[in-house]
């Protein structure tokens, strides 16, 4: 790692060499947290950003009254970060802290009972979030209309309608990773009873428990492509070994987790490192909520070397993923939150085509993925077959099964990844092998990935279908903090 002497502000320029720096480095200084995010448009120039600036940006996006209050509980808690603020009519704000430990567990909330949530307080934090979001984007006229009625009702706040919110009821705020989603209202009149407010963060070393496979997607060649000495050498096999199959094509990653354990940092985190040098790949963001790049038109500056297509609306996100592919010439496509069958088809077209994919999809395990049935083209097509008594396999309950489900067609992801905290991964280096395990009722082969931040060690547990655990090793990481 390498060092950085003096102290540094929060929104300066450094430059370095970059051969001095292993990709965007974390520093941990006295009472401030601060990363280096590496400049796209200025090689070798470094953004530095806080930790705590993340917070003070969200804590601005609070109504005013509420702004000291939270403050003041943040500083009451240093060695804690900010996760969320939720707004609830006739319920007290509540805030979700996490400690910074390498437990990283999250603390029971945090009620401010002096500040009850009424109508006039949602009305007055829908139009800060309004005028907030026209300031951070002055070219863009204020997204405030009011609700059709009287006269009289078109006076009353609590009618303000933001048209910053999208279908699904986000906010697209610019040039901000922080999430705002509301709870529709069922009260005639009002548009949402609350808010939750998340702090989103870019945490480019969040790769690094991934880094062998984030850089077996950065450094594939095709290997079709030869030069005139290559050709006039003795033959030798081109394609190299992906996962323990052989794949002509840059490896497509999946990562799979529940909501709100890391998805989306984690493949911001990759985007971002795919577009920036000595990589620069064309990679192409489809952001479905901008919680990737942001909202707005000018991206996050952490994902500043990747271009970006925000969905709008959210039933259009198959016809934005085929678009960037066949109108922008992507090589690499960057997919947040693939949950519909239509999005399950169109990642399968692109994939055909030859083109790369890292995205995300909403499951506890890869068994998830394989029961749900708008994604379970994902892992490859498949068919049932009936087989004879001979050849019929015993179940759990010693009664024969005849009738089986077998894969026919490959899976739209070589790699797939469960995230399962903070530090713990699993990681499955061949899906086809793992979904023909799956169907065949066996265990597949995987990889146990456990962080030791503390101790700054990844520890690998590799699990084979019949033998149990094969192996047991460290490999040291970086020091992180999430």
């Amino acid at each position: 790692m390498a060092a950085t002497s003096g102290a540094l502000t929060a929104g300066e320029k450094i430059v370095c060499r970059p051969e001095k720096i292993q990709f965007p480095e974390w520093l941990d200084q006295p009472l401030q947290r601060v990363a280096l995010v590496p400049m796209a448009a200025e090689a070798g120039t470094f953004l530095v950003c806080g930790l705590e600036d993340e917070e003070t940006n969200l804590i601005s996006l609070l109504p005013v009254s509420l702004q000291a209050p939270v403050r003041a509980i943040l500083a009451k808690h240093p060695r804690c970060h900010l996760v969320d603020v939720a707004l609830d009519f006739e319920s007290p704000p509540a805030l979700t802290l996490a400690s910074l430990d390498d437990s990283g567990r999250k603390l029971a909330p945090i009620f401010l009972h002096s500040h009850w949530v009424t109508r006039n307080l949602l009305s007055e934090a829908l139009s800060h979030l309004v005028r907030v979001a026209s300031e951070a984007e002055p070219t863009t006229e204020p997204h405030c209309l009011k609700e059709s009625g009287s006269s009289h009702a078109q006076q009353e706040p609590e009618t303000v309608h933001c048209t910053y919110f999208s279908e699904n009821h986000r906010a697209l705020l610019p040039r901000t990773l922080h999430r705002v989603a509301g709870i529709p209202s069922v009260t005639k009149g009002y548009l949402y009873r609350g808010f939750t407010y998340r702090v989103g963060r870019h945490i480019a070393d969040a790769i690094s428990p991934l880094d062998d496979i984030v850089r077996l997607i950065e450094e594939w060649r095709d290997p079709n492509l030869q030069t005139i000495e290559q050709l006039r050498a003795p033959q030798q096999p081109t394609t190299r070994k992906t996962g323990g199959a052989y794949n002509a094509r840059r490896p497509a990653l999946m990562l799979i987790g529940p909501p709100g354990v890391g998805k989306t940092t984690i493949l911001r985190a990759i985007a971002a490192r795919l577009a920036t040098e000595p990589n620069h790949l064309r990679v192409h963001i489809v952001d479905t909520s901008g919680e990737i790049a942001g909202g707005g038109d000018a991206p996050h500056v952490s994902v500043s070397g990747a271009r970006v297509t925000n969905v709008v609306p959210r039933a259009k996100q198959a016809e934005r993923m085929t678009e960037a592919v066949e109108n922008h010439t992507a090589e690499l496509l960057v997919i947040d939150e693939i949950s519909r069958h239509s999005e399950a088809q169109a990642a399968l077209q692109i994939r055909q085509k030859g083109m790369s994919l890292v995205a995300t999809a909403h499951g506890c395990t890869l068994h998830d993925i394989n029961r749900n049935p708008d994604l379970r083209d994902l892992l490859g097509s498949r068919q049932s077959s009936t087989v004879g008594d001979a050849t019929a396999k015993t179940d759990m309950h010693g009664r024969k099964v005849k009738a089986h489900i077998e894969r026919t067609g490959e899976p739209v992801f070589d790699i797939a990844v469960e995230i399962h905290t903070r530090n713990q991964f699993r990681v499955y280096k061949d899906v086809a092998a793992a979904v023909d395990s799956i169907l065949r009722g066996e265990q597949p082969t995987s990889e146990l990935r456990i962080a030791d931040w503390k101790a700054e060690k990844l520890c690998l547990e590799v699990r084979n279908k019949k033998r149990g655990v094969v192996s047991e090793r460290t490999v040291c990481v970086l020091s992180i903090l999430w």
